[in-house]
């Protein structure tokens, strides 16, 4: 995989991830990319995959992230 560092390798992982308060499950591959030892806050980045089922709403202003399933 490549990021704004480069090319990387990283570990894959056949997964499922549920998020109860939408509620979705959504099952495949995952790349374990290493968030926590990149400083990162977040326990997972979620792509197009996911969010394709859903709005997202971003506020610029205060970094309000708001995503539903309206």
């Amino acid at each position: 995989m490549s990021g704004v560092s480069g090319p990387s390798e990283f570990n894959v992982h056949v997964a499922q991830i549920h998020v109860p308060i939408l509620p979705y499950t959504i099952y495949g591959r995952f790349a374990g990319v290493h968030l926590a030892a990149g400083g990162q806050p977040h326990q997972a980045l979620l792509g197009r995959t996911f969010l394709q089922h859903f709005l997202l709403s971003y506020d610029g202003r205060t970094g309000d992230v708001m995503v539903s399933n309206d």
